[in-house]
């Protein structure tokens, strides 16, 4: 979810926007009508961080596009082989 803030009432009141601001939303801040900032738990940050650097590492992209198709495939492994393999 996106709300709009004026850098005016953003500066006002952002000393306590952490106590109100969910995890799922995010402060587009504007300064004349022009989205400038955006405000978000460091939660969501971190979390959009991480992703980019997954989708940075060409290698482990491919990996994941191979596993994907493997698992649309249909080609599982048990959670109970993998453990009984000493692989989990």
């Amino acid at each position: 979810m996106l709300r709009t803030l004026k850098i005016t009432a953003a500066r006002k009141n952002l000393t306590s926007m952490h106590k109100t601001l969910r995890i799922d939303e995010t402060i587009a801040v504007t300064n004349r009508d022009k989205k400038v900032l955006a405000v978000m738990r460091w939660e969501k940050y971190d979390a959009i961080r991480e992703t980019l650097s997954i989708l940075e590492d060409e290698a482990l992209v491919k990996q994941l596009k191979r596993s994907l198709k493997e698992a649309r495939e249909g080609k599982l492994i048990a959670l109970e082989k993998i453990e009984s393999e000493g692989g989990a």
